[in-house]
């Protein structure tokens, strides 16, 4: 059910009241801000149980499992923002989803680790649950393997698969409604075979293998909001959302205080 405006900024207050009591939130309460946890609270469609449970998964994974992992990064450094390897739709979907495109060829194992690559990713996720998590819960992802090497695919292991799921699907606000998986090699067939593994049914069920039919990807995300480089008729400047990276160079401040609360509160232990 839809709220009026003064509904959610009712459950807003609600929330902010839930996170500053929360035994371990209360920590961060001045660091989430509210376009984050409005983010968290609309993927949940304003469960407010579901909502704090999210971020707590949330917290303890980028404060406290993964912090070591996370540390050494920060966005204005970010080699990948900027390139072609992720980016976000300017439009949405025909059933208003926003959707995700994964070029992994603009990857370079030689240049970049794989421990970046992922790290990236978060900087892209969290910014994402700012920006679109609010306006729709629902997201769809394109992953082009197009010209994935040998170096690529002996980087994501099991162990980083298993790592990447946890990172981002237990903390996940919104909802992966499809992922399609387009020109896709033998090399990364078995990668695909681990993910399906990984996943419960649902998700399972949710993944679409186009190799390079993308007349049959064009069946799901229409071709007048696709770039050319999927079969579309747009550039790349006007089908994606340029101001997204933009956004994610400029949030330094959110991570180091992150680090900087999460050290204070391992002294308090």
């Amino acid at each position: 059910m839809e709220l009026k405006s003064n509904q959610k900024i009712d459950k807003l207050i609600e929330l902010r009241s839930k996170i500053r009591g929360h035994e371990k939130l209360c920590h961060f309460s001045d660091i989430l801000d509210d376009e984050f946890v409005i983010g968290f609270l609309e993927g949940k469609k304003h469960d407010m149980h579901e909502t704090i449970f999210c971020l707590e998964n949330y917290i303890e994974l980028r404060t406290v499992k993964y912090k070591k992992f996370i540390q050494p990064f920060l966005p204005s450094r970010a080699s990948l923002l900027g390139t072609e390897f992720v980016n976000v739709l300017s439009s949405r979907d025909h059933h208003g989803r926003h959707v995700a495109v994964l070029n992994i060829s603009a990857w370079n194992p030689l240049l970049i680790s794989v421990q970046e690559v992922m790290v990236t990713g978060l900087f892209i996720f969290d910014e994402a649950v700012r920006r679109y998590v609010s306006i729709s819960d629902e997201f769809v992802f394109i992953a082009n393997f197009g010209g994935v090497s040998f170096e690529q695919a002996k980087a994501i292991t099991p162990q980083r698969v298993f790592q990447i799921l946890e990172l981002y699907l237990k903390c996940l606000p919104g909802r992966p409604k499809a992922l399609h998986i387009i020109h896709e090699n033998f090399i990364m067939n078995g990668a695909v075979r681990i993910l399906k593994y990984l996943l419960y049914t649902k998700l399972r069920e949710r993944i679409h293998v186009h190799s390079k039919k993308l007349d049959s990807l064009h069946e799901h995300v229409r071709r007048t909001i696709l770039p050319t480089s999927l079969g579309g008729t747009l550039t790349n400047e006007e089908a994606f959302d340029n101001g997204l990276m933009v956004k994610i160079r400029g949030n330094d401040g959110f991570y180091k205080s992150l680090e900087k609360k999460s050290d204070e509160v391992s002294s308090m232990r």
